[in-house]
């Protein structure tokens, strides 16, 4: 029987494997795996895969192939006969091999198809098999095996703590947000800990350190004091820090903000006139236009984790939706808030409130049907102007503001101000009146805090 053959440095000669015929190369593959090869002498550390990963990408496409072929039966041995063979070392030897030599098969898929057969298998739920199991699990990672968050999260329901590492990967490759979601509402564990901190740095170099902060802050209170620690410590060794945003504001704070910003717009809006007459119109159209943004950023975009919150929410949306009506006085200004307004609406009070703005003047159809068509299909917008206007406005505003708060009322503002600006003074009154006189570029103006 043919064998590699290594030089007097212990190098491997690739010529040699290439002369093998398949059933030999099958036999040697088999024999490395399990620790029994002349060359391989098993100290520790040692991997009996390693040479293999090595060689594999310098030898011929034929040989190659022949490799994948078998390393993919050796799987199908386990999924489909009899696992005996590879209980122990051997099998995660071999499922190591999924990259970089079974990532790029024509078989991937197949592959993915057999280690799933694994993972379901009852017969690998006994102690002896269950690291064929695990194993399987992280070589479907390594393939990037993408499937719904509730994959992994059957998982770690069924087999606890111990798959905690293989759960966080696999939520974080399928989406990061899953995977910080369920860390956050999952009983805490110093597994989960561990874990996390782990899978940070590849987390860090993945998706970057914005969106690993980002994720952090949405669950931090989750988090035990010594595990916050641990990420502070992390975050400030890969260069970022969280403990600013993590530990500035209270929802309850962000809940002031985003009704001290709404109250900041209506004051300014009241002063419009006065001021645009004495400076021009541009500058305060673009600060007015940026708040009624910013705002909009604030509501519908975040999550809430805000449940029993303090505070006047009903207050808050009706302040948010008077800043809106307000600016649908102005022409430069209706357009934004029109938007804003039918973005968060249902298409019921969307109906409505086209009509009174129709009725009123505030927008020409033509304007209307533009901005419609962003959210509605061609019949939709249609039917949305052709429906009978409303005789007033301020007849409809007590049902809009019930909507927004009916829909929005899980909103949590934290996040994307955080996102938005994530240098926000503990001072959010001068940080939300900054935003207009930033635009404006007037100081004072005549707001009273």
């Amino acid at each position: 029987m043919s064998k590699p053959s290594y030089s007097q440095k212990g190098e491997l000669n690739r010529e040699s494997i290439e002369r093998m015929e398949p059933e030999e190369l099958r036999q040697w593959i088999f024999n490395r795996l399990h620790g029994d090869d002349p060359t391989f002498g098993g100290a520790p550390g040692d991997q009996p895969h390693y040479l293999l990963v090595v060689v594999y990408p310098h030898l011929k496409r034929t040989i190659r192939e022949d490799i994948e072929n078998i390393l993919i039966d050796f799987i199908h041995e386990i999924a489909c006969d009899s696992p005996t063979q590879w209980i122990g070392k051997a099998g995660g030897e071999l499922f190591l091999m999924a990259d970089p030599i079974l990532i790029n098969s024509p078989r991937k898929n197949y592959t993915i198809d057999l280690l799933l057969r694994i993972v379901a298998a009852e017969k690998f739920d006994g102690a002896e098999c269950e690291e064929l199991r695990f194993r399987a699990l992280q070589a479907l990672i390594a393939l990037d095996y993408h499937p719904s968050p509730n994959f992994w999260r059957d998982l770690y329901d069924k087999h606890g703590e111990s798959y905690a590492p293989l759960v966080l990967e696999g939520l974080a490759r399928t989406e990061l947000s899953a995977a910080f979601e369920w860390l956050g509402g999952v009983t805490w564990a110093e597994s989960l800990e561990r874990s996390l901190l782990f899978l940070m740095p590849n987390l860090l170099e993945r998706y970057g350190a914005g969106e690993v902060k980002k994720n952090l802050v949405k669950h931090w209170r989750n988090y035990p004091e010594s595990t916050q620690s641990a990420l502070e410590e992390l975050a400030q060794f890969e260069g970022f820090s969280i403990e600013d945003i993590a530990h500035s504001h209270t929802e309850e704070t962000w809940v002031d903000a985003f009704l001290t910003m709404a109250n900041l717009l209506n004051s300014y809006l009241a002063a419009y006139r006065e001021i645009k007459s004495k400076s021009g119109p541009e500058s305060y159209t673009e600060a007015a236009v940026r708040t009624i943004r910013t705002l909009g950023l604030i509501i519908p975009n975040v999550r809430s984790a805000s449940v029993g919150i303090s505070g006047d929410l009903e207050g808050m949306w009706e302040s948010y939706v008077e800043s809106l009506t307000s600016a649908l006085e102005y022409p430069e200004l209706a357009p934004e808030a029109y938007e804003q307004m039918i973005g968060q609406l249902p298409l019921s009070e969307v109906m409505e409130l086209t009509g009174a703005i129709l009725k009123r003047k505030y927008l020409e159809m033509s304007q209307c049907n533009k901005i419609l068509r962003h959210f509605y299909s061609a019949d939709e917008t249609e039917r949305i102007l052709n429906q009978s206007p409303e005789d007033n406005l301020l007849d409809i505003l007590p049902s809009i503001v019930a909507a927004f708060s009916g829909r929005l009322k899980s909103y949590d503002p934290a996040t994307l101000l955080i996102e938005e600006d994530e240098k926000v003074p503990r001072d959010l009154t001068s940080w939300t009146s900054g935003i207009l006189r930033e635009a404006a570029g007037a100081d004072p103006l005549p707001l009273s805090f």
